[in-house]
């Protein structure tokens, strides 16, 4: 019987052997995983094999090897362990996910949460008949938002080089499936601005707290009209309060912590956002921080 790709509709695929993988000749998409199923397990010396007990629903059907001292079984089992079923579909999507994530440069902890939470999603089959690269872009999307990174959907397309209504698509999927749907709803602008400062290199405790205090100024002011305190003026924020303490934090520095924006949106929202607070930048940098949050310009 002829199996249909469900990705591009080809007909024709391969079974490989070595894995026990039928792969589709055209695209590459995995059509059938381990079709034999896995059932060879360890029982330890210490414990009596009862067959008519042991092969039961509490410990499954299948193969029982016994644990013990010999050089033979000590063989056996480490052949066992090495032949464990991990696909080569596994380990390119594990791959693709931390390659996307290294763009970011991202912690050691975030990359090494790829491989539980890939298994995860595959043990529920719900990156079952999807391409790996779907399923990476996804993934990696859904880990950055989880882990606080101010990273948008067209930023992360136009980096990993897939359509953010995929990446959205399969994103969402997966925030479900973990129940943390909530990591795509719109984040405190203020914690935002927070986020980007934890990345960012020698930032002084003066700084900061002067950052956080005339961001939380200008979010207040801002929530009462029709503007909204976009990433690219809690970038200006940055930016400008640097300039007034004299902090060498550049346009280009700020925009690689924030993983949003761009020195030209810093540029154009300086005027929009000061606008609506009757300043301008030339008399914003002539102020201290201390006379802008006292209101002495007003």
């Amino acid at each position: 019987m002829t199996q249909v790709c469900v990705e591009c509709s080809c007909t024709s695929s391969t079974f490989d052997e070595r894995l026990g993988e039928v792969v589709c000749d055209d695209c590459g998409l995995v059509q059938v995983v381990r079709p034999f199923e896995e059932t060879v397990s360890w029982i330890s010396a210490k414990e009596k094999y009862m067959p008519t007990k042991d092969n039961d629903s509490a410990k499954g059907l299948g193969s029982y090897i016994m644990e013990t001292r010999t050089k033979t079984d000590y063989f056996l089992k480490r052949e066992h362990i090495r032949a464990r079923p991990v696909t080569e579909t596994e380990k390119r999507t594990i791959l693709h996910t931390r390659m996307y994530l290294s763009y970011y440069d991202v912690s050691k902890a975030v990359l090494d949460n790829v491989p539980r939470n890939y298994r995860s999603l595959r043990e529920d089959r719900m990156t079952r008949g999807i391409p790996v690269e779907y399923i990476a872009a996804g993934l990696s999307y859904f880990m950055l938002k989880e882990a606080g990174y101010g990273v948008t959907l067209r930023k992360h397309s136009n980096q990993i080089k897939v359509e953010f209504a995929t990446i959205a698509k399969y994103a969402k999927r997966i925030a479900r499936h973990f129940n943390k749907s909530y990591v795509f709803a719109d984040q405190n602008p203020v914690q935002t601005l927070r986020n980007t400062l934890e990345r960012m290199d020698k930032v002084s405790s003066d700084y900061r707290q002067s950052c956080i205090l005339v961001a939380e100024k200008i979010f207040r002011a801002l929530e009462s009209s029709t503007i909204r305190y976009t990433p690219n003026m809690q970038n200006s924020t940055l930016w400008l309060v640097a300039r007034m303490m004299g902090e060498p934090h550049s346009q280009k520095v700020i925009i690689n912590a924030a993983l949003n924006g761009s020195e030209m949106g810093i540029r154009t929202s300086v005027p929009e956002m000061l606008g609506y607070l009757g300043l301008t930048k030339e008399k914003m940098l002539s102020l201290s921080v201390e006379e802008f949050l006292s209101g002495a310009y007003e």
